[in-house]
């Protein structure tokens, strides 16, 4: 007879097989981690995984060891998998500066633009340039000299594992702060252009926030706002007219997989615990 004790169980799927199975065990870092905390974390990832179709799955919570174990029957991408377990999901929206905003606070500086190599692109106002991964501690460490942080915060696009980070000034002043988070947002889906045949993200704004909304990009017209996934930019349109009924879409340079990574992620709400994969 198999006896499991300290376990609180929240499949979405049995699993049968556990000689193909993946174990995933995500340890909770906080110092009071709550069997509550932990068993509205395992929902919301359960969820995640359902939404990026990552197969049939438990989720089990071990109250005991202030642990969440994830079964999956199989797996996409292990490394996106692990990740889309362990994203916070903490979405904020910002006005942007853009690179001449940038030099003058500078006051004409341009150690910045030299170290980033290349200049944004044509309509591309928030984006300041680019430069390799490897590379961006080297301008980091400018940037801590440079010592704006009272007046605008930097902030990388590399939420995925590519080569190359591009970077971002976003606004931090009392007149410009956007009161909108994650919990703003009634729903994301990803979908298809089938004229395109292209993916984007069409997301809704829940009341009160659609009114935000239109006065947001009223006041931004012509002007990017960048969307902010755990301090990474996902997002950085320019707003081409007011938009009052609250229903968005947005497209950028993703992959199928990507943009779905990113709807599991803030469709499902941000986790209440910070947790880590332990190996």
């Amino acid at each position: 007879m198999l006896v499991v004790t300290g376990f609180t169980l929240l499949a979405t799927g049995r699993i049968n097989s556990a000689l193909s199975a993946q174990t995933i065990t995500l340890q909770s870092t906080g110092i009071q981690t709550t069997a509550a905390a932990l068993t509205r974390s395992a929902d919301i990832l359960s969820l995640r995984l359902k939404s990026f179709g990552a197969g049939k799955s438990e989720v089990r919570t071990v109250p005991e060891k202030g642990q969440i174990q994830v079964i999956l029957a199989e797996t996409k991408d292990l490394n996106q998998e692990e990740k889309l377990l362990t994203q916070p999901g903490k979405l904020r929206f910002y006005e942007t500066f853009d690179q001449q905003s940038v030099s003058e606070l500078l006051k004409g500086d341009r150690t910045l633009f030299r170290l980033l190599k290349s200049d944004a692109e044509p309509g591309t106002l928030a984006r300041l340039g680019c430069v390799r991964v490897s590379e961006t501690g080297t301008v980091n460490q400018y940037l801590t000299m440079a010592g704006l942080e009272k007046k605008c915060r930097f902030a990388w696009d590399d939420l995925f594992d590519g080569s190359e980070a591009c970077l971002f000034a976003l606004k931090m002043g009392a007149d410009s702060q956007i009161p909108l988070s994650d919990t703003s947002v009634q729903s994301f889906e990803c979908k298809l252009d089938p004229v395109r045949n292209s993916y984007y993200i069409e997301f809704k704004f829940r009341q009160p926030a659609i009114g935000i909304w239109a006065d947001v990009t009223r006041r931004n017209l012509s002007k990017p706002i960048a969307l902010v996934l755990d301090d990474k930019v996902i997002f950085a349109p320019v707003v081409n007219s007011e938009i009052k009924g609250g229903n968005c879409q947005i497209s950028g340079n993703f992959t199928a997989s990507e943009l779905q990574y990113i709807t599991a992620v803030l469709s499902r709400g941000e986790l209440l615990l910070n947790l880590v994969v332990v190996k």
